[in-house]
């Protein structure tokens, strides 16, 4: 099987147009590193823990997921539809692509051993589109934000 890193999808879409806004969450926890790549696997989680998206679980193996997860927009009270495929692309490194209308989302959680029982979870994201559409990065990255808070 075939995986691209994250890197190499943004260079190919970059090619095609699309311009990214680029940014971290940054996180440290009292837990092994495999503890934190179960629980990031963990997609049944979701709706559960997190209030503003619900996802309908589609396919599930060992190493990738595809989610279609129906986000709640903010103030707006609507939910859009967002396929979300996570795959595992090397050791302790997992990868989501999702598309949000225009709106082209990659992402990636590296977890990282700091001391005994204790990891750093750095999950970067890339949100890309074309043309005009590019004023509402910040908005999408508010959401994502959102998202990733407990």
């Amino acid at each position: 099987m075939s995986k691209k890193t994250t890197q190499n999808l943004k260079l190919l879409l970059e090619k095609k147009g699309y311009k990214f806004r680029n940014f971290e969450i940054i996180s440290v926890g009292d837990y092994l590193p495999d503890d934190a790549d179960w629980n990031y696997k963990d997609i049944l989680h979701l709706n559960t823990v997190h209030k503003t998206v619900y996802g309908i679980q589609t396919i599930i193996t060992d190493d990738l997921n595809y989610n279609i997860n129906l986000q709640k927009i903010p103030i707006i009270g609507i939910e859009i539809p967002m396929p979300l495929i996570q795959y595992e692309s090397s050791k302790y490194n997992i990868a989501y692509l999702s598309t949000f209308g225009p709106f082209i989302i990659i992402g990636s959680s590296l977890f990282e051993p700091l001391r005994e029982n204790q990891t750093k979870v750095i999950t970067t994201f890339s949100i890309g589109s074309k043309g005009l559409f590019r004023i509402f990065h910040s908005l999408i990255e508010y959401m994502l934000r959102k998202n990733n808070k407990l």
